[in-house]
């Protein structure tokens, strides 16, 4: 039986952007996805479509994620 791994690392930094929003972006410079909080206080994360991929919010016992998949 052969068993192969295969690990995938990615790198991925964080900034700012000139509105305050959370910007991730891959090695190569691109934005991968930007972060930012909605009307009820939810850190939001969204591809640069605009499109939800990850809403955080905080409860009493941490924080809850809650992750939205996009079929394409």
């Amino acid at each position: 039986m052969l068993t192969l791994h295969t690990t995938i690392t990615a790198q991925i930094s964080y900034s700012r952007d000139w509105m305050g929003n959370t910007v991730a972006k891959d090695k190569y410079g691109n934005t991968i996805a930007t972060g930012s909080k909605d009307w009820q206080g939810n850190f939001v994360w969204k591809d640069e479509y605009g499109n939800v991929i990850q809403t955080e919010s905080k409860t009493g016992k941490g924080t809850q994620k809650s992750e939205i998949s996009m079929a394409t």
